[in-house]
């Protein structure tokens, strides 16, 4: 079966591709930028270059791919860029996802989108994946109504919302936890949120589930993320700890001190309780794939 990927060259396209290729998968990677991947050798790998906003470009690639599943990790995802510049994350995060499923209802493609936790608002968390969403940024906002655009699809389709997600970047962009870890190393002084909670993910558990999802055929939305509920800060302690770096400069401070543009919901954790009984899924706790990853 034909995989097609966006956003490969993102820190989660990263690992969404090297999952279906060591599952056997043909896989075409594409984004915006010319590869940045290391996966060239592997005759199973194809890349080319797509920018999703472009409606003609997008169907003349996906003429030539024919793809049976469209994992669309693709995304503006930093909420201040978004909060900034209301314009373009609409084009990359609403009409480019319409593009994407225009191009996939030809081929009936198995439509599989990236979702996030910030299109809740985070006032009680653990939320489940009936419960109403109510975004307070921007970036949420455009999420939510992809969302909402993607259960319109004609043929099979799954959303996946996930949470924080880390792990060793393969290439280009860093995790939270790997950006900690060189701060670590560093000596450096940073300041670290300690009044927001999260179920950070690891990327191996995420794309495990992506491929839990491809390998059942199964369609609706699913939450897939950690099962451990921790602060950045304690995120950042464990990865101190893991690292036996006891004399570090992290400093846990309350989201007021950081003067960011977007609203974050302070508990946006998720619900796993759906995705461990409809797919099996059982993500690593935090300690344990930190143990498996030393930065």
């Amino acid at each position: 079966m034909q995989v097609l990927v966006t956003g490969s060259n993102g820190f989660v396209g990263s690992y969404v591709v090297k999952h279906f290729l060591e599952e056997g998968y043909e896989v075409t990677a594409t984004s915006a930028k010319e590869d940045a991947s290391a996966f060239q050798s592997n005759k199973k790998y194809r890349f080319v270059q797509m920018d999703f906003t472009d409606a003609a470009q997008v169907e003349i690639v996906f003429e030539k791919v024919k793809p049976g599943v469209v994992i669309h990790c693709g995304a503006m995802s930093k909420p201040d860029d978004c909060e900034q510049n209301k314009q373009l994350a609409d084009l990359i995060n609403v009409d480019g996802t319409a593009h994407l499923m225009t191009a996939s209802a030809h081929f009936q493609s198995h439509f599989i989108f990236l979702s996030t936790d910030f299109v809740f608002d985070g006032e009680k968390g653990m939320h489940k994946e009936d419960e109403t969403a109510n975004p307070v940024n921007y970036y949420g906002e455009t999420k939510l109504r992809a969302e909402e655009l993607v259960k319109g699809y004609k043929f099979k389709w799954s959303i996946v919302r996930t949470v924080f997600v880390y792990g060793k970047p393969l290439y280009g962009r860093d995790s939270f936890v790997s950006m900690i870890a060189k701060k670590l190393k560093n000596n450096e002084s940073y300041k670290v949120v300690n009044d927001q909670f999260r179920t950070p993910t690891y990327a191996e558990d995420l794309t495990r589930g992506i491929g839990l999802i491809v390998q059942l055929k199964r369609g609706g939305v699913f939450h897939l993320c950690g099962k451990d509920i921790l602060t950045p800060y304690e995120i950042a302690i464990k990865t101190a700890s893991a690292l036996q770096i006891n004399n570090h400069q992290l400093q846990p401070v309350t989201c007021k001190v950081f003067k960011e543009i977007a609203k974050r919901p302070l508990n946006s954790g998720l619900n796993i309780d759906k995705a461990r009984t409809e797919l099996g899924y059982e993500p690593l706790s935090f300690d344990e794939a930190l143990m498996k990853n030393l930065y």
